[in-house]
């Protein structure tokens, strides 16, 4: 057919015994062929209705999604593709065992006409649900088919739809890609909802940046759901996924490295104001725990104190001293202002917290309720919790620091006073 098609679909048919004798092969008496010659569009409408194309039943190619169930050798050429679109179409259409080299018959059965949206979109869902492969001739192989069906479809949604029905089904088509893994990212393809065209962190396998060769088709990807960058709550869910996924356990050195970027990345100005939901962080242990539940150590100068609890101190004091060393502490690569943003507490805050009513250390809103205790007993509670040395002198200069003051000064006194009122 191919080789005589100049003469089947001339314009002006004068070779009716040669359309005869072609559709005697498939079926049709010779009498009633000859009856009259047909038309080009007629005999190209009765050659589509007949299934005598030979096809592939095979793959050709690893990797290839097919239709294994399709055993036939041959079939209509309304459900046959050329070889030249195997890697467009082969999960929804038959592949043509051959090549066809005149143009008009390849005008005939449509070939000329791309790939449409439905069977790119449906090869792309294919090669996504296929099994990945960690072989090196899987990757070569995407990394050349990819680009391909990335293109085609970025064609195929730039055309000029018919009508709003068509532009509607283009959408539908695309929506439902977007719940499947369809990006490629280097090794395998993922789902759109975990990818971002770029990233400074590296968090696979939890989330992924598009390959540098495929950034190029920007916005077929954003049409598919594909992020600019990742947004705070997709770092957040990390954080979450993490916590569940180790339980109590301790993070391997891999995975505590990651949260800690990503935590640095929550704090930068960029993802503020954070979603309002819970935050994990790791604490000293490398196990993830919600960050309200945690304090950073921000008095370094008492370690000493809370290390002893009731042996450095007595009374209440001593009970608060007990209670905070219980506290779980944030992980120490994690700077303090970094943990107060994500939601952590300060440990000095929460021990003056339990000593004081409204004086001004650095809390606000803060309303005294209940027993009253003079202010001289209460500052006494307050000294017991440092240690012997200079701690206190630590503590003031924070004080100081946290009230906007750039300069402290102490005063060494060799006087000798009273000692029993400052007063005599």
């Amino acid at each position: 057919v191919d080789t005589h098609a100049a003469t089947l679909l001339a314009p002006r048919p004068t070779r009716g015994k040669q359309r005869g004798s072609l559709m005697s092969m498939f079926g049709q008496s010779d009498a009633t062929a000859r009856e009259a010659d047909m038309e080009v569009s007629t005999f190209g409408d009765e050659l589509s209705s007949i299934s005598w194309l030979p096809v592939l039943v095979d793959p050709p190619e690893s990797y290839l999604p097919w239709d294994a169930s399709q055993t036939s050798v041959v079939a209509r050429s309304d459900a046959v593709r050329p070889l030249g679109d195997l890697w467009l179409a082969s999960s929804s259409s038959r592949i043509l065992d051959g090549q066809v080299q005149d143009q008009s018959l390849t005008r005939v059965f449509g070939w000329h006409k791309p790939v449409n949206l439905y069977a790119l979109v449906t090869q792309l869902g294919a090669l996504g649900a296929l099994d990945s492969s960690s072989e090196m001739s899987y990757r070569q192989t995407m990394a050349l088919a990819v680009p391909t069906l990335y293109r085609s479809i970025d064609t195929a949604l730039a055309s000029p739809a018919p009508d709003a029905a068509d532009d509607g089904a283009s959408e539908a088509a695309l929506e439902a890609l977007r719940e499947q893994p369809c990006i490629w990212v280097g090794s395998g393809f993922v789902r759109p909802a975990v990818t971002a065209l770029v990233s400074p962190l590296s968090l696979q396998p939890h989330l992924y940046v598009v390959s540098a060769d495929l950034q190029s088709f920007g916005s077929l990807l954003r049409r598919l759901g594909v992020r600019d960058r990742f947004g705070s709550s997709q770092l957040v869910r990390l954080l979450e996924d993490l916590a569940f996924r180790h339980a109590s356990a301790p993070l391997d050195s891999a995975s505590l490295e990651m949260v800690l970027s990503v935590v640095q990345q929550l704090a930068s100005p960029q993802h503020q104001p954070l979603p309002p939901t819970q935050i994990y962080l790791p604490d000293t242990a490398c196990a993830m725990v919600v960050a309200h539940e945690l304090l950073f150590d921000d008095t370094p100068w008492l370690s000493d104190s809370l290390a002893g609890g009731q042996q450095a101190a007595g009374g209440q004091a001593a009970s608060i001293l007990s209670s905070a060393s219980k506290r779980r502490r944030v992980h120490p690569s994690i700077a303090h202002e970094t943990a107060a943003r994500l939601g952590a507490q300060s440990l000095r805050l929460w021990l003056l917290g339990r000593n004081a009513d409204t004086f001004a250390l650095g809390q606000e809103n803060v309303e005294a309720f209940g027993q009253y205790e003079s202010l001289t007993s209460r500052l006494h509670n307050i000294l017991e919790l440092y240690a012997d040395g200079v701690g206190i002198l630590h503590e003031l200069i924070q004080n100081s620091d946290d009230a906007g003051a750039t300069e402290v000064s102490f005063i060494f006194d060799q006087a000798q006073h009273g000692d029993q009122s400052l007063l005599s």
